[in-house]
């Protein structure tokens, strides 16, 4: 089946050439969602899919209604994106690999959802992950991202994708092959089928990210940064007296706003907000690069944006705080802090 190149969502792990093209695209398709009040990102929504699940089990149990209403949601919208048979296939044993097709709202550390996937690593806001149909998209986007994927093992794009922990895939009471007949039986079962599908006109959503604090304190934050230009870098610095590296102007600026925000690192401050697109940057944002932006855990670097495509940093030893331009968007990521940012 032929992957409409407008069936794409659009989250900040994305960098700001692919956005761009992106949006251009589904401009000239004629679907325009309503603008959200302070960012977001576009989802497709499922089309409507029937599955008759009659005597497939999952871990030895008949599917629960919970499990029949999510695995149609998976299909839907792997279907509304038009994935291949293949790929639909691997997104749905992720989910019952990761959670037999329920929908959690816990797990590991703070991952969630039907995927268990990790707001601190960048998948979303807890609401968005628990939404089946968001976080079947933004798996979906990963799964993409995957180009040699038609001839890796079905474990081997798993991996790839979810970057989980290898031995729990493989993992004898839980091998992640062996839920490939289960997949398969619930994909023959569902109405549409996967594979009869023609070219689908994807029916867009606007998610909107939480609203932002609207008492100042992230200009604050920004005001405190630039208070203190000229500070040399300090390798763990987080003081006007001691100096600040990049995390730490950043973890000071926002604590001394009002931020109930812990030190941590540079990659760890990516988990304080909602991820948004660079397109969609006003000040008081947080931008990062990571050395492969679509993996938030290889950040090396965090600023502050001030606007006008300027930033406040940190930048290295052997210089100062100082306000700088932006630069190298392709490994760049951004976040807009919430009310209830925390640290990670």
């Amino acid at each position: 089946m032929r992957r409409s190149l407008l069936a794409v969502t659009f989250p900040a792990l994305m960098v700001l050439a692919v956005f761009s093209s992106a949006l251009i695209a589904l401009t000239a398709g004629g679907s325009r969602a309503a603008a959200c009040t302070i960012s977001g990102s576009l989802v497709v929504s499922p089309i409507s899919v029937v599955v008759s699940p009659t005597g497939i089990t999952i871990g030895g149990s008949p599917m629960s209604p919970t499990q029949i209403q999510d695995a149609e949601t998976i299909i839907g919208v792997a279907e509304a994106r038009s994935l291949s048979e293949r790929d639909t296939l691997i997104v749905l044993m992720i989910g019952i690999e990761e959670t037999k097709l329920t929908n959690p709202n816990s797990g590991t550390g703070d991952s969630l959802g039907i995927f268990q996937q990790s707001p601190a690593n960048g998948w979303g806001t807890p609401e968005q992950i628990m939404d089946v149909a968001y976080a079947s998209n933004i798996l979906i986007d990963h799964l993409l991202q995957v180009t040699e994927r038609d001839s890796m093992s079905l474990l081997a794009v798993a991996l790839a994708v979810q970057r989980p922990n290898q031995a729990a895939y493989q993992s004898p009471s839980n091998y992640f092959p062996d839920w490939q007949p289960t997949a398969q039986r619930i994909l023959d079962a569902a109405d549409p089928p996967v594979s009869g599908l023609t070219d689908q006109v994807p029916n867009y959503q606007q998610v909107c990210a939480l609203t932002g604090p609207p008492d100042g304190k992230v200009e604050t934050a920004v005001r405190y940064a630039l208070s203190v230009t000229g500070t040399p870098y300090v390798w763990g610095g987080e003081s006007e007296t001691n100096g600040f590296d990049c995390s730490g102007l950043v973890w000071w600026a926002f604590f001394s706003a009002g931020f109930p925000v812990d030190r941590t690192s540079a990659a760890g401050e990516y988990g304080w907000g909602q991820p948004i697109g660079l397109d969609q940057l006003q000040r008081g944002d947080l931008v990062f690069w990571a050395y492969d932006p679509l993996d938030p855990s290889t950040i090396h670097h965090v600023a502050i944006y001030i606007g006008n495509g300027q930033i406040v940093a940190a930048p290295h030893t052997g210089d100062v705080v100082k306000i700088e331009p932006l630069y190298d968007p392709v490994h760049m990521l951004a976040v807009r802090m919430l009310q209830t940012a925390g640290g990670k």
